[in-house]
Parts: C-alpha cells; sequence; structure tokens
C-alpha cells in the first residue's frame, strides 16, 4: 500500500497552485471574463446603476462564456503531464491520491478565483462612470434577489463578492469536469466543449423533466435568484451541492487516472 507524505502533498500542492495563479492563463482568464462582462452589456440596453446591471447580466445567458473562460487557468494540467510524457516521472515520485488531489484543487481555486476577479474587476470599472445605486433601483429588481438585504443595506462589494462567489462555484464544477474527461480524450477542442454539452443537458433534463428548483443547477448555482428562504440557506445549500459534485468527479477523476496509467 502506498503510503502519503504529507510534507511531498504540501509541496506539490504549493506547487500547483503558483502554476496556476501565477501563469499568463490565468491573467487571460481574468481578463477574458472582464470581456465577457462588456460583451454582454450590449444586450443589456441603455446603462444602469451598477447593482441593476450585475443583477441584470447575472440572467444573461452570454455570462455562461464566462464559466467556461474560468475554467482556461489550469484545468489542461492532466493533458499537459500527458502531452509531455510528464506523467509518470512525476508518479514515480509521488502518490497518485496526492497528485490528482493536488492538481484538482489547483484547477478548481484558480477557476474559481479567475471568475469572481473578472466580475468584481468589471464592476469596479463599471462603478467609475455610473451611480451604484439610485432611489428606486432596487425597488426594479426581483424581490426575490438573493443578498438584497445587502444591497439595501449599502453592503455592494459583499452583495457583488457573494453573488459572484454563488455562481463560480458551477465553474469549479465545470472545471473538474473538464479535468475528467482530459484523463481519457486528448483533444483540448472537446475537452473544453463539454463542459457546454453538460451545462445544457443537466439544466434541460433537471428543468424541464423534475421541476424541482432544488434540483435546477442553474436556480442553484446563480447567485441571484433563492432555492429556499434565507440567504444563509441559499449559500450552505450552493456549498454542500458543489461540494458533493467535486467529490463525485474527484472520485472519479482518481479512478479513471488509476485505470489509466495502472491499468487496474
Amino acid at each position: 500500500m502506498e503510503v502519503i507524505n504529507k510534507s511531498s502533498i504540501f509541496r506539490m500542492v504549493r506547487t500547483d497552485f503558483a502554476r496556476a495563479f501565477l501563469s499568463p492563463r490565468f491573467v487571460i482568464s481574468v481578463a477574458a471574463g472582464m470581456g465577457v462582462c462588456y460583451f454582454t452589456m450590449l444586450f443589456c440596453g441603455f446603462p444602469g446603476p451598477t447593482v441593476h446591471m450585475f443583477v441584470y447580466m447575472h440572467d444573461k445567458s452570454q455570462i455562461f462564456l464566462a464559466l467556461i473562460i474560468g475554467v482556461l487557468p489550469y484545468s489542461a494540467c492532466f493533458y499537459a503531464d500527458f502531452l509531455h510524457g510528464n506523467i509518470r516521472n512525476v508518479l514515480g515520485r509521488a502518490h497518485m491520491g496526492g497528485y490528482v488531489f493536488s492538481k484538482s484543487a489547483a484547477a478548481v481555486a484558480s477557476s474559481v478565483t479567475a471568475f469572481v476577479c473578472g466580475k468584481l474587476i468589471f464592476t469596479a470599472f463599471y462603478s467609475m462612470g455610473h451611480p451604484v445605486c439610485l432611489p428606486g433601483t432596487l425597488d426594479a429588481l426581483p424581490g426575490s434577489l438573493l443578498y438584497g438585504n445587502l444591497a439595501e443595506e449599502r453592503h455592494y462589494f459583499t452583495f457583488f463578492l457573494l453573488a459572484s462567489l454563488h455562481r463560480a462555484l458551477y465553474c469549479g464544477v465545470l472545471c473538474q469536469v473538464v479535468m475528467l474527461v482530459s484523463v481519457w480524450v486528448p483533444n483540448l477542442s472537446v475537452m473544453f466543449s463539454i463542459p457546454v454539452g453538460v451545462f445544457y443537458v443537466v439544466n434541460f433534463h433537471l428543468r424541464n423533466i423534475t421541476k424541482a428548483e432544488y434540483l435546477n443547477l442553474s436556480r442553484i448555482f446563480s447567485g441571484t435568484t433563492r432555492v429556499w428562504a434565507s440567504d444563509a440557506q441559499n449559500f450552505a445549500y450552493a456549498v454542500a451541492v458543489a461540494a458533493v459534485l467535486y467529490l463525485i468527479l474527484f472520485r472519479a477523476t482518481l479512478w479513471s487516472m488509476r485505470r489509466k496509467i495502472y491499468h487496474v
């Protein structure tokens, strides 16, 4: 049985996080996420207060492009290791479980962070030329607005941060899907098109067949619409669902790696 060396895992995690967050892909992902937000503005009509624009864009389908862009920073790490023949050298010195965990943690964390940063930086730039919130702005928004109390109390940064993070959890799920696919399909085009299929197929079946809002991933990870009564319940539920999906996908990725490398 392989023995897991905690110090070795820590070094791998530190190295992978540095590669994920200090890579040009991370910067490109953040910048591209901002670009998607500006692109989405084309479909939002006359520019309004920041809070209104933020919520309106959250419901636009174009924001899905930001989810895909957020996946870019480190999700192709397994693909790169296989492509350059590094995989067996690395696994000659590292435990398989630690290797997969380290790569997955860095990829998911960088994807979530890139998505959030792109949204927040866009929001900051937009706010320089527009008021954050005007009288009557919140009245024009849905009464069931998630984290709406924060906006009413003028905690705008916290509102933008939590709403963005809420949706970014889905970005992390899609990132783990890409990593799982990359083990079996060494093709970047296929890898990054799979999340699109997963997004639309899952949404269609869970929204149009089950009719259960608490199973609708678009609602669970919306960041602006409610599934449960309180903000805390909605956030906790989104985190719990994301954690379950991450765990399932991580275990599937680990099994796939062992199957491919060791044929077991």
